[in-house]
């Protein structure tokens, strides 16, 4: 929304809330409204940069540059812009992007992304334990049994593995073996 649209928005609203505004009234709020959405500097947008592991130079991607650059651009030239409107516009901006344009935003230390996140990496799955599993078994029978919420349930089945004995937790952990084998 511009700030002319802001501006007849308020007069709007000061009209019906009966209010008269004179001439040189109404010049006043309009000089006001322009000096905070137009005059107010723009502060440049943190980039986070991730650090080289080779060295403690820090790199920036070509999208953060991207970013940053964008951000100051749209922040300038529609004032009232959300944040999130801000950020849709500029991701999907990048992804019109040809490879070409894209490598304009690249430094030496930076390769060319077709996407602005980069996949995260595979993490190696948990180990199950006796006590998952167990957890796991009585969760079910106390959703199905019981009326109490999920917190009181965990601390119930807590309190109930701890007053196992060895052999049945061992019995429990051997399970669990089983079942990662």
């Amino acid at each position: 929304m511009s700030v002319d649209n802001r501006f007849e928005q308020f007069v709007s609203f000061i009209k019906k809330e009966g209010i008269d505004l004179d001439d040189e009234t109404t010049k006043i709020i309009q000089d006001a409204i322009n000096k905070i959405y137009l005059e107010t500097p723009i502060k440049a947008p943190k980039v986070k940069a991730s650090k080289d592991k080779d060295s403690n130079v820090k790199k920036v991607t070509s999208y953060q540059k991207f970013f940053t650059s964008e951000t100051a651009r749209l922040k300038k030239e529609y004032p009232t812009m959300t944040g999130v409107d801000r950020k849709t516009q500029i991701s999907a901006a990048w992804k019109a992007l040809s490879p070409k344009d894209k490598k304009d935003y690249v430094s030496d230390n930076d390769t060319c992304s077709d996407s602005p996140v980069e996949p995260k990496s595979p993490q190696s799955p948990k180990k199950i334990t006796g006590y998952n599993l167990y957890m796991k078994e009585k969760m079910k029978s106390l959703k199905e049994t019981s009326g109490t919420n999920g917190k009181e349930r965990l601390k119930e089945i807590g309190a109930s593995w701890k007053s196992l004995s060895d052999d049945e937790k061992k019995e429990w952990n051997q399970k669990a073996q089983d079942v990662e084998n």
